[in-house]
């Protein structure tokens, strides 16, 4: 879901910063997020593993 989020924002359109909530604390939205080279701010969920 994040990633189709990010593509709608023009890619020389800087992202500082991408906050969400517990949910998308994935591997596939942190990639996503990192690939626009923005900060991840998301809680970390219960049952997230190391």
């Amino acid at each position: 879901m994040p990633a189709e989020l990010l593509a709608q924002i023009p890619y020389p359109r800087d992202i500082g910063r991408v906050t969400t909530d517990g949910v998308f604390d994935t591997c596939k939205c942190h990639d996503a997020i990192a690939t626009r080279d923005a900060q991840a701010v998301l809680p970390t969920r219960k049952n997230t593993r190391p």
